[in-house]
C-alpha cells in the first residue's frame, strides 16, 4: 500500500499525539499557602492541590505536552525530595544558590509580595522577636539576611495566634497569604499593622533527573508561563499613593537638573512616520545585544549622559529614564531601550493628550503595572508624566522613569 503525501500527514500529527498521550506525567510538589496553593478536599474526601499557581504550573506544562500531578506537602520534605531526585519539581521557590547548582529554575510562576506584621507600630526589627513558618521562603531570607528567628511554626494561621498572645513582635508574609487568612473585616489579621519588604519571584525547580531525562522541556515552559499567568500583581491604594509621592519629587529633581524640554528639541527627527517604523522593526529585531546606529546617536547625546548620570546617582532605584517626543519617539534615554517608537505604549498614550495645569501633579501621574523584568531579575513600574510647553501651548513631549518597585516602596508602613 502507498500511503499519500496527506496520510503521511496525518499518521505525522498521530504519532506526535500520541507520544504526548505517553509521556509520564509530571510529579511536582508545592506547599500550603493560600490562595497561592492550598489542598482541597471533594465529597468523596480525596484531596488535590488547587490555586492561581497551581493553575499557572499546571497550564504551562499541558501546553508543554506534559500532564501534572501536584501534591501539598510540608516545605522542608519537599526540599529533601527534590534534592535527591524523588520527585520531578518544587514550586514556588524563592531562588537560593545551592539549589541553582543541583536543579533547574524556570522563570517566575508566582510573584510574591512580602511584609512584616506585628500588632504594634514602630517595632524595632533588628531586635524584634520574629516568627515564620517552618522551613518557608521567608525564613531562609531571614535568616541569609542576618535576622534572629524567634519562632518556626507550621502554619500561617499560627503567627497571626502568637501575634495576638505577644509571644512574637513581628511575622513575615506574603500579603495574599494573609489575605487568604480573613474571610472579612474581622478576620484574623484585620487589625493588625504591617510594613513592606520586598517583592519575591517564586520559581518551579525541575530536579535534575528531570531535566536529564528532558532536556528542553523548561525552555518550553518558559515560553508558555506568560500565557498562563492570569492575573498581575496589583498595587493596593495605599501603595499607589506612596509611589506617586515618591515619583514626584524625582520628576520634580530630574526636571531641575535636566533641561528636557532643550532635549525634546535637540534629539533626532525622522521625515515620516514610515521611516520611524522601520527604523522601529530594525531596532526591535537587535536590541538589547546590539543597537541600531540611530540608538548610538541617541545614547551619545548630552541630554542622554545627563539621565544616565542622573539614574545611577540613585543607585538602583531608577532603572531607566526616557524622553519621548510628541510623536512618539525617543529624544534621548538613560540606556538602550528595547524599542524606539513608545506612542504605541500606555506610559506616552495615557499622557501625551492630557490638559495638565500643574507640572507633576500627583493625580497627573501614569503608573504602569508592575512587571517582572527577567534580564535584571527586578519587579519594575513605569511612571511617566505629561511634558508642556512653557508658553501654554500645550504637550511637548513625555517623560517616564522606570522604578525598581522593592526599593521605591521601602518605607510604606500601614
Amino acid at each position: 500500500m502507498v500511503l499519500r503525501p496527506a496520510a503521511l500527514g496525518l499518521l505525522g500529527v498521530f504519532a506526535v499525539s500520541v507520544c504526548q498521550a505517553q509521556a509520564p506525567a509530571l510529579d511536582l510538589f508545592t506547599y500550603e499557602a493560600p490562595p497561592h496553593q492550598v489542598n482541597q478536599a471533594d465529597d468523596l474526601g480525596r484531596t488535590r492541590a488547587v490555586g492561581e499557581t497551581v493553575d499557572t504550573v499546571m497550564c504551562a506544562a499541558g501546553r508543554s505536552g506534559r500532564t501534572t500531578r501536584v501534591r501539598v506537602t510540608p516545605p522542608n520534605r519537599a526540599l529533601y525530595s527534590l534534592r535527591r531526585n524523588l520527585i520531578d519539581g518544587y514550586f514556588a521557590i524563592d531562588p537560593s544558590p545551592e539549589l541553582d547548582a543541583i536543579a533547574t529554575r524556570t522563570d517566575p510562576v508566582a510573584l510574591a509580595k512580602w511584609y512584616f506584621f506585628s500588632a504594634r507600630e514602630g517595632i524595632d526589627l533588628r531586635h524584634a522577636r520574629i516568627g515564620v513558618v517552618a522551613g518557608s521562603h521567608e525564613s531562609s531570607w531571614l535568616t541569609h539576611q542576618g535576622y534572629e528567628i524567634a519562632l518556626s511554626v507550621a502554619t500561617p494561621r499560627q503567627l497571626v495566634a502568637l501575634l495576638r498572645l505577644n509571644r512574637i513582635d513581628a511575622a513575615l508574609m506574603d500579603e495574599q497569604v494573609m489575605a487568604g487568612l480573613n474571610v472579612d473585616t474581622e478576620g484574623p489579621g484585620a487589625d493588625l499593622h504591617s510594613r513592606f519588604v520586598r517583592f519575591a519571584p517564586l520559581y518551579l525547580y525541575f530536579s535534575d533527573r528531570f531535566t536529564r531525562a528532558a532536556p528542553e522541556f523548561a525552555g518550553r515552559f518558559n515560553r508558555f508561563l506568560p500565557g498562563c499567568m492570569k492575573t498581575a500583581l496589583n498595587l493596593s491604594d495605599s501603595e499607589q499613593a506612596f509611589l506617586r509621592q515618591q515619583a514626584r519629587k524625582l520628576l520634580m529633581e530630574l526636571n531641575a537638573s535636566v533641561s528636557l524640554d532643550r532635549a525634546l528639541t535637540d534629539g533626532p527627527r525622522l521625515p515620516t512616520f514610515a521611516d520611524i517604523l522601520n527604523i522601529d522593526k530594525q531596532w526591535q529585531a537587535l536590541a538589547p545585544d546590539q543597537s541600531v546606529p540611530l540608538a548610538d546617536q541617541l545614547l551619545t547625546l548630552p541630554a542622554s549622559r545627563a539621565l544616565r548620570a542622573w539614574q545611577d546617582s540613585h543607585r538602583g532605584l531608577v532603572t531607566e529614564a526616557l524622553l519621548i517626543t510628541k510623536s512618539g519617539t525617543l529624544a534621548a534615554m538613560s540606556q538602550l531601550t528595547s524599542d524606539y517608537w513608545q506612542g504605541d505604549e500606555a506610559k506616552f498614550r495615557e499622557n501625551i493628550r492630557k490638559a495638565v495645569t500643574a507640572r507633576f501633579e500627583e493625580s497627573d501621574l501614569y503608573l504602569s503595572p508592575v512587571r517582572y523584568d527577567a534580564s535584571t531579575r527586578q519587579f519594575q513600574v513605569m511612571v511617566s508624566a505629561p511634558l508642556n510647553a512653557s508658553d501654554g501651548s500645550g504637550n511637548t513631549g513625555v517623560i517616564a522613569l522606570g522604578l525598581n518597585i522593592s526599593q521605591a516602596l521601602q518605607g510604606l508602613e500601614r
